[in-house]
């Protein structure tokens, strides 16, 4: 869901004034120079806001759009932090009825590290986490590394959605 359908960058941006960001975030190091423990703390200092109103990614209508066309059923497997005092994968749950709704059969909630488990031979996985993507393929499944730079080409993103579904 993050990095493909809600912007968690821009997000993150937003909540330190950080201004536009010119790539994604690396969080072997921290988000914009920020180190990680630094960062979640400062996402959890109002994480119903962070996560609420997260915006759209830029290109996710269109991106749901074209899978949507092709007559598969969607489904959404997105993995909050952990988080005692909130639970995210609710308010995770509430933005994607808010930004696409009706359109998932499901909005499944597990730990990245599981993501895997639901893999089988039929499934396809669009997720910018390349892990998860190796993950989903060891396990059976057809995967596509998501970069948002795709959406500025859909035939090339057409093209790769086709040739994982055959």
């Amino acid at each position: 869901m993050d990095g493909v359908l809600s912007d968690f960058d821009k997000s993150f941006t937003n909540i330190n004034n950080i201004g536009n960001t010119t790539g994604k975030i690396k969080f072997e190091n921290g988000a914009k120079g920020v180190p990680i423990p630094v960062m979640w703390g400062k996402i959890n200092k109002n994480p119903i806001m962070f996560w609420k109103d997260m915006p759209v990614m830029s290109g996710a209508k269109e991106l749901v759009d074209l899978v949507k066309s092709t007559g598969i059923e969607l489904y959404v497997l997105t993995a909050p932090p952990s988080n005692k005092e909130i639970n995210v994968g609710d308010i995770k749950k509430e933005w994607i009825q808010k930004h696409f709704p009706n359109v998932f059969k499901e909005v499944i909630i597990c730990d990245r590290k599981n993501k895997f488990k639901y893999s089988n031979s039929t499934s396809l996985l669009i997720d910018d986490n390349e892990k998860s993507c190796q993950e989903w393929i060891n396990s059976e499944g057809k995967s596509i590394v998501y970069d948002n730079s795709l959406i500025n080409d859909l035939e090339k993103l057409k093209k790769r959605l086709y040739d994982k579904l055959g």
